[in-house]
Protein backbone atom coordinates (compact mmCIF):
# COMPACT_ATOMS: atom_id res chain seq x y z
CA UNK A 1 0.00 0.00 0.00
CA UNK A 2 2.72 2.29 0.35
CA UNK A 3 4.02 4.67 -2.63
CA UNK A 4 7.25 3.78 -3.98
CA UNK A 5 9.39 6.22 -2.82
CA UNK A 6 7.84 5.40 1.07
CA UNK A 7 8.86 1.41 0.56
CA UNK A 8 12.08 2.66 -0.56
CA UNK A 9 12.36 4.75 2.60
CA UNK A 10 11.31 2.28 5.10
CA UNK A 11 13.67 -0.63 3.78
CA UNK A 12 16.83 1.72 3.48
CA UNK A 13 16.00 3.09 7.50
CA UNK A 14 15.96 -1.00 8.18
CA UNK A 15 18.96 -2.12 6.07
CA UNK A 16 21.26 0.84 8.14
CA UNK A 17 20.34 -0.04 11.24
CA UNK A 18 20.18 -4.13 10.73
CA UNK A 19 23.24 -6.20 9.43
CA UNK A 20 21.27 -8.52 6.36
CA UNK A 21 23.28 -11.35 6.11
CA UNK A 22 23.53 -13.10 2.85
CA UNK A 23 21.12 -16.02 3.09
CA UNK A 24 18.32 -14.05 4.34
CA UNK A 25 14.84 -14.23 3.14
CA UNK A 26 13.51 -10.66 2.55
CA UNK A 27 10.07 -10.88 2.35
CA UNK A 28 7.26 -8.47 1.20
CA UNK A 29 3.64 -8.50 1.10
CA UNK A 30 1.45 -6.35 -1.93
CA UNK A 31 -1.94 -6.78 -3.23
CA UNK A 32 -2.06 -6.51 -6.92
CA UNK A 33 -4.14 -3.52 -7.34
CA UNK A 34 -1.26 -1.29 -5.86
CA UNK A 35 1.61 -2.71 -7.74
CA UNK A 36 3.62 -0.65 -9.94
CA UNK A 37 6.70 -1.29 -12.07
CA UNK A 38 8.52 1.30 -9.81
CA UNK A 39 7.52 -1.10 -6.35
CA UNK A 40 9.72 -4.07 -8.58
CA UNK A 41 12.57 -1.88 -9.18
CA UNK A 42 12.42 -0.52 -5.51
CA UNK A 43 12.22 -4.34 -4.04
CA UNK A 44 14.98 -5.39 -6.50
CA UNK A 45 17.05 -2.88 -5.65
CA UNK A 46 17.51 -2.70 -1.89
CA UNK A 47 17.51 -6.35 -2.15
CA UNK A 48 14.25 -8.37 -1.70
CA UNK A 49 14.16 -11.96 -2.89
CA UNK A 50 10.43 -12.95 -1.84
CA UNK A 51 7.34 -11.65 -2.60
CA UNK A 52 3.97 -12.82 -1.45
CA UNK A 53 0.67 -11.16 -3.35
CA UNK A 54 -2.48 -11.81 -1.75
CA UNK A 55 -4.87 -12.09 -5.57
CA UNK A 56 -7.45 -14.40 -2.55
CA UNK A 57 -9.96 -15.02 -5.42
CA UNK A 58 -10.12 -14.24 -9.31
CA UNK A 59 -14.28 -14.62 -9.59
CA UNK A 60 -15.91 -11.13 -10.29
CA UNK A 61 -18.98 -12.17 -8.34
CA UNK A 62 -16.93 -13.61 -5.41
CA UNK A 63 -15.14 -10.39 -5.91
CA UNK A 64 -18.29 -8.03 -5.76
CA UNK A 65 -19.08 -10.13 -2.11
CA UNK A 66 -15.45 -9.59 -0.70
CA UNK A 67 -15.14 -5.94 -2.02
CA UNK A 68 -11.31 -6.50 -3.33
CA UNK A 69 -10.81 -3.17 -5.30
CA UNK A 70 -8.18 -4.78 -7.72
CA UNK A 71 -12.14 -6.44 -9.67
CA UNK A 72 -10.49 -7.88 -12.91
CA UNK A 73 -8.56 -11.08 -13.06
CA UNK A 74 -6.46 -9.51 -15.74
CA UNK A 75 -5.17 -6.97 -13.34
CA UNK A 76 -3.78 -9.92 -10.46
CA UNK A 77 -2.31 -11.84 -13.40
CA UNK A 78 -0.59 -9.12 -14.68
CA UNK A 79 0.94 -8.20 -11.24
CA UNK A 80 1.98 -12.19 -10.90
CA UNK A 81 3.93 -11.57 -14.60
CA UNK A 82 5.55 -8.29 -13.22
CA UNK A 83 6.94 -9.87 -10.36
CA UNK A 84 8.21 -13.17 -11.75
CA UNK A 85 9.75 -11.23 -14.45
CA UNK A 86 11.25 -9.59 -11.81
CA UNK A 87 13.34 -12.29 -10.89
CA UNK A 88 11.84 -12.62 -7.23
CA UNK A 89 10.37 -16.15 -5.60
CA UNK A 90 6.37 -15.49 -5.71
CA UNK A 91 3.75 -16.69 -3.64
CA UNK A 92 0.26 -16.08 -4.24
CA UNK A 93 -2.45 -16.38 -1.90
CA UNK A 94 -5.97 -17.80 -2.38
CA UNK A 95 -9.24 -18.33 -0.63
CA UNK A 96 -11.37 -21.48 -0.29
CA UNK A 97 -14.72 -21.43 0.75
CA UNK A 98 -15.21 -17.81 -0.32
CA UNK A 99 -19.29 -16.56 0.08
CA UNK A 100 -20.56 -17.32 -3.96
CA UNK A 101 -17.25 -19.23 -4.32
CA UNK A 102 -17.89 -23.09 -6.08
CA UNK A 103 -15.44 -25.68 -5.90
CA UNK A 104 -15.48 -25.22 -9.53
CA UNK A 105 -14.51 -21.47 -9.61
CA UNK A 106 -11.76 -22.12 -7.05
CA UNK A 107 -10.24 -24.74 -9.41
CA UNK A 108 -10.41 -22.27 -12.90
CA UNK A 109 -8.70 -19.90 -10.17
CA UNK A 110 -5.88 -22.19 -9.41
CA UNK A 111 -5.53 -23.29 -12.91
CA UNK A 112 -4.98 -19.82 -14.11
CA UNK A 113 -2.54 -18.86 -11.59
CA UNK A 114 -0.49 -21.17 -12.16
CA UNK A 115 -0.45 -21.06 -15.61
CA UNK A 116 1.77 -18.00 -14.76
CA UNK A 117 4.12 -20.18 -12.76
CA UNK A 118 4.47 -18.74 -8.78
CA UNK A 119 6.61 -20.47 -7.12
CA UNK A 120 4.19 -21.42 -4.50
CA UNK A 121 1.14 -21.21 -3.31
CA UNK A 122 -0.66 -20.71 0.10
CA UNK A 123 -4.04 -21.96 -0.17
CA UNK A 124 -6.42 -21.49 3.22
CA UNK A 125 -9.83 -21.49 3.87
CA UNK A 126 -11.65 -18.47 4.84
CA UNK A 127 -10.86 -17.53 8.43
CA UNK A 128 -12.58 -14.24 9.98
CA UNK A 129 -10.74 -11.21 11.59
CA UNK A 130 -13.89 -9.96 13.41
CA UNK A 131 -12.30 -6.37 12.90
CA UNK A 132 -12.41 -6.47 9.21
CA UNK A 133 -14.95 -5.31 6.69
CA UNK A 134 -15.70 -9.06 5.32
CA UNK A 135 -16.68 -10.26 8.80
CA UNK A 136 -19.61 -7.88 8.70
CA UNK A 137 -20.36 -9.49 5.00
CA UNK A 138 -20.21 -13.29 5.82
CA UNK A 139 -23.41 -14.74 7.85
CA UNK A 140 -22.78 -17.14 10.29
CA UNK A 141 -24.48 -19.89 7.57
CA UNK A 142 -21.67 -18.99 5.40
CA UNK A 143 -18.55 -19.98 8.06
CA UNK A 144 -17.20 -23.31 6.76
CA UNK A 145 -18.29 -25.92 9.25
CA UNK A 146 -16.30 -29.09 10.27
CA UNK A 147 -17.31 -31.00 7.20
CA UNK A 148 -17.31 -28.17 4.84
CA UNK A 149 -13.44 -27.86 5.38
CA UNK A 150 -12.41 -31.34 4.91
CA UNK A 151 -14.63 -31.52 1.73
CA UNK A 152 -12.71 -28.10 0.47
CA UNK A 153 -8.89 -29.43 1.42
CA UNK A 154 -9.95 -32.52 -0.56
CA UNK A 155 -10.65 -30.36 -3.36
CA UNK A 156 -7.40 -28.42 -2.82
CA UNK A 157 -5.19 -30.81 -2.50
CA UNK A 158 -6.73 -32.87 -5.43
CA UNK A 159 -6.58 -30.05 -7.59
CA UNK A 160 -2.76 -29.44 -6.52
CA UNK A 161 -1.63 -32.89 -7.23
CA UNK A 162 -2.93 -33.04 -10.94
CA UNK A 163 -1.27 -29.14 -11.72
CA UNK A 164 2.33 -31.06 -10.26
CA UNK A 165 2.60 -28.96 -7.02
CA UNK A 166 3.76 -30.73 -4.55
CA UNK A 167 2.39 -29.71 -0.82
CA UNK A 168 4.94 -28.90 2.28
CA UNK A 169 2.44 -27.56 4.56
CA UNK A 170 -1.48 -28.07 5.31
CA UNK A 171 -1.63 -24.67 3.49
CA UNK A 172 1.50 -24.23 1.15
CA UNK A 173 1.89 -25.94 -2.19
CA UNK A 174 5.17 -25.59 -4.37
CA UNK A 175 5.15 -25.46 -8.08
CA UNK A 176 7.87 -28.13 -9.49
CA UNK A 177 10.62 -25.27 -11.32
CA UNK A 178 10.79 -24.13 -7.73
CA UNK A 179 11.67 -27.53 -5.75
CA UNK A 180 15.09 -27.70 -6.93
CA UNK A 181 15.60 -24.29 -5.24
CA UNK A 182 15.58 -22.82 -1.63
CA UNK A 183 11.97 -22.73 -1.83
CA UNK A 184 11.10 -22.90 1.50
CA UNK A 185 10.54 -19.80 4.22
CA UNK A 186 14.34 -19.42 5.66
CA UNK A 187 14.10 -20.40 9.00
CA UNK A 188 13.55 -17.68 11.53
CA UNK A 189 15.24 -19.22 14.64
CA UNK A 190 18.44 -20.52 15.24
CA UNK A 191 19.26 -23.57 16.93
CA UNK A 192 18.90 -22.38 20.06
CA UNK A 193 15.16 -20.65 19.13
CA UNK A 194 16.85 -17.56 18.91
CA UNK A 195 14.76 -15.33 16.63
CA UNK A 196 15.96 -13.87 14.11
CA UNK A 197 12.82 -12.38 12.58
CA UNK A 198 11.78 -8.88 11.81
CA UNK A 199 8.86 -7.64 11.13
CA UNK A 200 7.43 -4.24 9.61
CA UNK A 201 4.09 -2.63 9.56
CA UNK A 202 0.81 -2.89 11.47
CA UNK A 203 0.22 -6.48 12.82
CA UNK A 204 3.78 -7.31 11.71
CA UNK A 205 5.00 -10.59 14.36
CA UNK A 206 8.82 -10.13 14.83
CA UNK A 207 10.51 -12.86 16.99
CA UNK A 208 14.00 -11.48 18.25
CA UNK A 209 15.95 -13.02 20.83
CA UNK A 210 13.87 -15.67 23.14
CA UNK A 211 10.75 -13.15 22.70
CA UNK A 212 7.96 -12.51 20.23
CA UNK A 213 6.72 -9.58 19.43
CA UNK A 214 3.47 -8.17 17.66
CA UNK A 215 2.71 -4.46 16.22
CA UNK A 216 -0.44 -2.74 17.01
CA UNK A 217 -3.32 -3.74 14.51
CA UNK A 218 -4.79 -0.65 14.13
CA UNK A 219 -3.52 2.40 11.39
CA UNK A 220 -4.29 5.62 13.88
CA UNK A 221 -2.33 3.63 16.99
CA UNK A 222 0.28 2.18 14.90
CA UNK A 223 1.45 6.02 12.90
CA UNK A 224 0.92 7.81 16.52
CA UNK A 225 3.64 5.73 18.06
CA UNK A 226 5.25 5.63 15.28
CA UNK A 227 5.39 9.68 14.68
CA UNK A 228 5.88 9.60 18.40
CA UNK A 229 9.18 8.11 18.43
CA UNK A 230 7.43 5.37 20.35
CA UNK A 231 7.52 1.56 20.19
CA UNK A 232 4.67 -0.02 17.88
CA UNK A 233 4.86 -3.05 19.79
Amino acid sequence: ALPADVLDAVLAAVQARERVAAEAALAAECSPESLTGAHVDVLRRRGVNRVSMGIQSLDDDVLVELHRRHGVAAAALAACDRLTAGGFFVNVDLIYGLPGQSEESFCADLGSVTEHRPHSLTLYNLRLNEHTPLANVVADLDRLDLAALVRWRTVVRTATQALGYTQTRWHTFVAPHALASSYDRAPCVDGFDVGRQLGVGMSAVSHLGHSVYRNAEGFDTYVRRIEAGESPV
